[in-house]
């Protein structure tokens, strides 16, 4: 955790100075709690939007090829330097390798074990970026995320991520809303209550670029 504390005090006012995020409803966050992360997902870039906003260290589920230095969170996958600069930030905050062919029994006890020890955890419900958001606000969620809640008796903490519009004049681009928590008791009610939750959010997000673009 010393060198996810280094990452944010560094990243920090990179984040603020080249990005000028606008955070929402931060009180929503209940820093006593473990709970399970929940943003939407727009941009590689995401994780540490919410990582810079918050106090909290989160140990985020991630893609395998990142960890395999396929890939970087950059936009480009073929500069090597990118790619090991990527490898090298999610070893060193904790996250947690997820295969999509699904062998990922060892990455779902090292998230539980988190868990179990009082740590938060992130996990994105859309599973990928949405690359579309103007056609589909939101792709269709799945299930892990809510699971995980539910098994570790936790909540959920939505977070709305919203990036500025392609005709916004705002300075501002991003928007990152935290939504109330929730527990999980059922998870396909869950998931509705994270789908309307998110909708909502993002709503709110849309209303404020409005405002700033006046």
């Amino acid at each position: 955790e010393c060198f996810y504390r280094l990452v944010r005090f560094i990243g920090r006012p990179i984040v603020k100075i080249k990005y000028r995020p606008i955070i929402l409803n931060k009180d929503n966050i209940d820093r006593k709690i473990a709970k399970v992360y929940a943003p939407n997902h727009r941009s590689t870039m995401d994780p540490y939007f919410v990582i810079a906003s918050t106090g909290d260290v989160i140990h985020w589920a991630a893609l395998k090829r990142f960890f395999t230095g396929e890939d970087s969170i950059f936009n480009n996958s073929k500069n090597g330097i990118l790619r090991k600069l990527t490898l090298f930030m999610f070893k060193g905050l904790g996250a947690v390798p997820i295969d999509r062919d699904g062998k990922s029994t060892d990455s779902v006890n090292m998230l539980n074990y988190y868990m179990e020890n009082q740590r938060n955890i992130g996990i994105f419900p859309e599973g990928t970026t949405n690359k579309s958001p103007a056609r589909r606000p939101l792709l269709p969620a799945k299930t892990g995320a809510f699971y995980f809640a539910k098994e570790n008796d936790t909540y959920i903490q939505p977070v709305a991520i919203l990036w500025k519009p392609l005709r916004n004049r705002s300075k501002h681009k991003v928007i990152i809303n935290y939504r109330p928590m929730f527990k999980v008791e059922n998870v396909p009610e869950a998931k509705k209550q994270w789908v309307d939750s998110i909708m909502a959010g993002l709503e709110e997000n849309e209303s404020r670029f409005a405002e700033l673009d006046k």
